[in-house]
């Protein structure tokens, strides 16, 4: 059985009910709105693939004809190849945070920042082999003598350490919060 320990507290734990979205929120008013009810449609739109300068724009727009809320940015690392799984992962949380603060439109970017490297322990539980040999005299009843050998083996499990360098792929997750019906 192998498990993962790492040594670099690199990857940030999503089942643990944290947040991220709500923890790294900046409001931009003391006023409040009530939450949206469950039934309330949130326009979440992906601005993943907008140039810095595109999104920024859309941001500006977006504050014309909504009133802005705040913000949120954080974050994410991920070993190779989980990335692809990041949105599905986060819209849950984006949305239930976006429908507690009352915000109907949402502006959201998911966007690789690049790849470092981590060292991490992996333990192995192995098994180790001990062989012992045990060598008597016999003494036949006709008085001769028969020597015997006995191999006695016993298999114990340990758990070895292992280090290996892994590869950390680092995205940055950012949000803009506005709310279009109600007061401004």
């Amino acid at each position: 059985m192998k498990r993962l320990i790492p040594i670099v507290a690199l990857l940030f734990l999503t089942a643990c009910g944290v947040n991220e979205w709500e923890m790294s929120y900046q409001t931009l008013s003391e006023q409040r709105m009530p939450s949206l009810p469950a039934d309330a449609i949130i326009d979440l739109v992906d601005c993943s693939t907008f140039a810095d300068t595109l999104y920024i724009e859309k941001v500006r727009a977006a504050e014309e004809t909504a009133r802005s809320l705040g913000s949120s940015r954080f974050e994410i690392n991920r070993a190779r190849g989980d990335g692809s799984k990041i949105q599905a992962e986060y819209l849950p949380n984006l949305e239930a945070f976006a429908r507690t603060i009352g915000a109907d439109l949402v502006l959201f970017r998911i966007v690789y920042v690049d790849t470092q490297r981590a060292r991490e322990l992996e333990t192995w539980d192995i098994p180790r082999t001990d062989t012992h040999y045990v060598t008597t005299n016999i003494r036949n009843p006709d008085g001769s003598r028969t020597r015997s050998t006995t191999t006695i083996t016993t298999t114990n499990w340990e758990t070895r350490l292992i280090t290996r360098t892994v590869n950390i792929d680092r995205f940055t997750a950012s949000a803009a919060y506005f709310r279009r019906n109600g007061p401004r």
